[in-house]
């Protein structure tokens, strides 16, 4: 049943639009029937034209993102190339740094072999000798060479040693205090390096077995004088296991229990005394308390 208020809104006897409408009759019907507002708000037209401006207007901001992103990216791929290029670059250069290291390398090994074998080649007329005792304060070269004459002329017989048949000697590192020998608790003295005018004194001095053994009755050895690339290498075979010792400039290594049989062999075949080290002509000998690593040869002072 149409409500009052509907009915006075139409004109009688005409069934039509109420003057001041405007909207499409379904509405009109619906608002006569009094079952709406007489503003009902937008018709579902008007709601599809806005939400499709309100999508046209998303899109396009989604079209300047996407076009923002794109310039982005290739901004980006732009800079990822150049960085690429310069990677490369760099992977060249490094190349370049390695060829060169690799020559320098190899320049400097053989820099080294030369100088290692200078090192052998100034050192080839010395011997080093152990357990000569030290007297008290400085021991200058000129006492060196006199005590080194003295010892060379009591136990070589074949010839008068003078202190004109060697260049130099003197004691191999830094004397140490009395409070520092006690605190060691060794008094041992210092190595002697002593460098022959001749080379034949040297070998004459260092292959021979029987002033070797003199020498030892009084507890002096003496010992080629090597470097410190040489020590090394015989400290590396050694701890390994093995007996290795220098002849001349020639490395002779073996394992133990051969260079066992070879002393044993050679004592049967010589008048060697009981107990000579067979390698005593290029190490020092135990029995006196001298370890080859216990003094730096590098260090060579005359104090």
């Amino acid at each position: 049943m149409i409500s009052q208020k509907a009915m006075a809104m139409t004109t009688t006897g005409d069934i039509g639009i109420t003057p001041g409408y405007v909207g499409p009759p379904s509405s009109l019907f619906l608002m006569l029937c009094g079952d709406i507002e007489s503003n009902p708000g937008p018709s579902t037209d008007e709601l599809i034209m806005e939400l499709g401006r309100s999508l046209g207007t998303r899109l396009d901001n989604l079209s300047t993102d996407l076009q923002s992103l794109r310039t982005t990216i290739t901004s980006m791929s732009c800079q990822i190339s150049e960085l690429t290029k310069q990677l490369q670059k760099i992977e060249e250069d490094i190349e370049d740094v390695k060829s060169r290291t690799k020559g320098l390398e190899g320049r400097v090994e053989k820099m080294e072999e030369e100088a290692e074998r200078q090192q052998i080649i100034n050192r080839q007329d010395n011997i080093v000798f152990f357990g000569i005792p030290e007297k008290e304060g400085r021991e200058s070269e000129d006492d060196c060479v006199s005590i080194m004459v003295k010892l060379l002329n009591r136990h070589d017989p074949l010839r008068r040693w003078k202190s004109d048949d060697m260049a130099k000697a003197y004691r191999l590192g830094k004397k140490k205090r009395g409070t520092d020998q006690e605190a060691s608790g060794s008094d041992r003295p210092r190595p002697v390096l002593v460098k022959f005018n001749r080379g034949s004194d040297k070998r004459r001095l260092i292959s021979n077995r029987t002033l070797r053994r003199d020498l030892h009755k009084a507890n002096v050895t003496m010992n080629d004088d090597l470097t410190v690339k040489q020590r090394d290498t015989l400290k590396q075979l050694r701890d390994d296991g093995g007996v290795a010792y220098y002849r001349g400039t020639r490395l002779v290594s073996a394992r133990r229990r051969q260079a066992v049989q070879d002393s044993e062999l050679a004592a049967e075949q010589t008048d060697r005394f009981d107990g000579e080290d067979p390698m005593a002509t290029t190490q020092p000998s135990q029995r006196v308390g001298w370890q080859r690593d216990d003094w730096q040869q590098d260090e060579r002072s005359g104090t």
